[in-house]
């Protein structure tokens, strides 16, 4: 299921699918993800099951994937830090549009990372699935074309990714 907005103002009415989760029903309203009341956030409440996270508040929160705010790169995307005016901080992971990253690789793959729960191993807290209507040129003309969009939101690591902590602790073992 995808949720459009009405405008590119206006958040979707989210819903929350069938889930293997106690107390979620179908069709149940979700609730807002960064709340500006209360002590609720996203890290939190992803505890039992990463959330639904719709792409304008991704947008929103990484300044519309701006490079300042770009983490990384990967094989499949880049990592961008998304900060939400409650202070709240994740790690979006944009995933690359790819012939061989069908829906059913995002979802085993999704699945992995949701049943990962390991103290030194940033946790999988949200993802984005939605596919949008959008016009654009090709072959010289305008037309109406399917944009996928696929994201994958972590904890965030204020100290930054180990692997640069691992290579430099390599770079003085050689040097000394």
């Amino acid at each position: 299921m995808a949720a459009f907005p009405r405008s590119h103002h206006d958040p979707p009415n989210i819903t929350v699918a069938p889930s293997p989760l106690p107390g979620i029903r179908e069709h149940e309203t979700a609730p807002s993800l960064f709340p500006t009341r209360g002590s609720y956030n996203l890290v939190h409440a992803s505890k039992v099951f990463p959330k639904r996270v719709p792409l304008y508040l991704l947008k929103k929160i990484t300044n519309g994937f701006s490079v300042d705010r770009e983490l990384g790169t990967g094989a499949y995307g880049k990592v961008y830090k998304g900060v939400h005016k409650n202070g709240e901080t994740i790690a979006v992971k944009l995933l690359r549009s790819m012939p061989g990253l069908d829906d059913e690789r995002f979802e085993e793959e999704f699945h992995n990372l949701a049943r990962l729960q390991h103290k030194n191993i940033v946790r999988l807290v949200g993802f984005c699935h939605e596919i949008q209507r959008e016009f654009v040129l090709h072959d010289g003309r305008m037309i109406f074309a399917d944009s996928e969009h696929k994201a994958l939101c972590f904890e965030y690591m204020h100290n930054g990714s180990l692997d640069k902590y691992i290579f430099g602790i390599i770079v003085l073992f050689f040097l000394v």
